[in-house]
């Protein structure tokens, strides 16, 4: 089970930075710096993924009759994606909650006892 939420966190980050990118990088930047297909290069044949780049960025501008145009799927996959980014953050804000409650925990309790808890660190 840890696992797979180990790959689900690595996977959550990998797409986040892919949904949040082309509002933080410039488009032209994103284009020049993404590989040609080998479909097209090498056979000259669109693959199924074939202008999804672009279609995310046509996406991030609102721009989605021409995100559809660019690849069908595109709108579908930007949306998995930017849901389980939401997703990926409320289980941050969770686990980090979970880390602040614990911390509260442990600290009311040594201030409770204090002579039992530095008792505990001399072993």
């Amino acid at each position: 089970m840890l696992a797979l939420l180990i790959v689900w966190v690595i996977c959550s980050i990998i797409t986040t930075i892919i949904t949040l990118s082309p509002f933080l990088v410039n488009h032209k930047t994103i284009l020049q710096n993404t590989p040609t297909c080998i479909s097209i290069s090498q056979h000259n044949v669109e693959c199924s993924l074939c202008g999804m780049t672009r279609s995310f960025l046509e996406i991030s501008e609102g721009n989605f009759n021409d995100a559809y145009t660019l690849n069908k799927g595109g709108i579908y996959i930007y949306s998995a994606f930017l849901i389980n980014s939401i997703v990926f953050l409320f289980y941050l804000i969770n686990l980090t909650n979970q880390k602040k409650t614990i911390i509260k925990l442990y600290v009311n309790s040594a201030l409770k006892n204090p002579r039992k808890n530095s008792a505990n660190q001399h072993i």
